[in-house]
């Protein structure tokens, strides 16, 4: 085990949103064991883009406290659809609304991942950065396991259901 976040850095793919990433975690973190301390490894382990529960440095508080905005937003998008309400996004474009739910997920996924790179910036070299990588890996492999045709029969499922319920 080492301290060598430059090495680290330099030798993992990039990343780009919508791009099937040539890493996967378990291969992330055999990487990072290896290239910096046990300290800062516990740090990466415990970071996690679904759990909240723990942000070692500023910028994963600033992407978590972002995530919470945008799901607040989401919650209210969807209260306002069922209240047949107006309302105004923040932070999702207008026409979310009219997206299917893959694009508006893909619409998600690209608001985190600017968000991301805004707090990632300046953040070269050290945990900050890899943890961002981690956050944004975790992003791309959730979105590479979308099955459209599983997510369209639970989405029938969810709008037949609503209607039985109305009836």
């Amino acid at each position: 085990m080492g301290n060598s976040y430059e090495y680290l850095i330099t030798s993992l793919p990039f990343l780009q949103l919508n791009v099937s990433p040539s890493i996967n975690l378990e291969e992330l973190n055999r990487r990072v064991v290896e290239n910096v301390s046990a300290s800062a490894f516990k740090k990466f382990q415990k970071t996690d883009l679904w759990e909240e529960d723990y942000s070692p440095t500023s910028a994963v508080i600033a992407v978590r406290n972002f995530k919470k905005k945008l799901t607040a937003e989401l919650a209210n998008i969807r209260q306002a659809k069922i209240n047949k309400a107006a309302f105004i996004t923040e932070i999702l474009p207008g026409d979310f609304t009219l997206l299917d739910p893959l694009e508006a997920e893909l619409a998600i996924n690209k608001e985190m991942w600017k968000i991301m790179d805004q707090f990632s910036f300046g953040h070269n070299f050290d945990l900050t950065e890899i943890l961002i990588y981690k956050l944004k890996l975790q992003l791309l492999e959730r979105q590479f396991s979308f099955n459209p045709d599983k997510g369209m029969e639970k989405v029938k499922a969810l709008i037949l259901s609503q209607k039985n319920k109305e009836e």
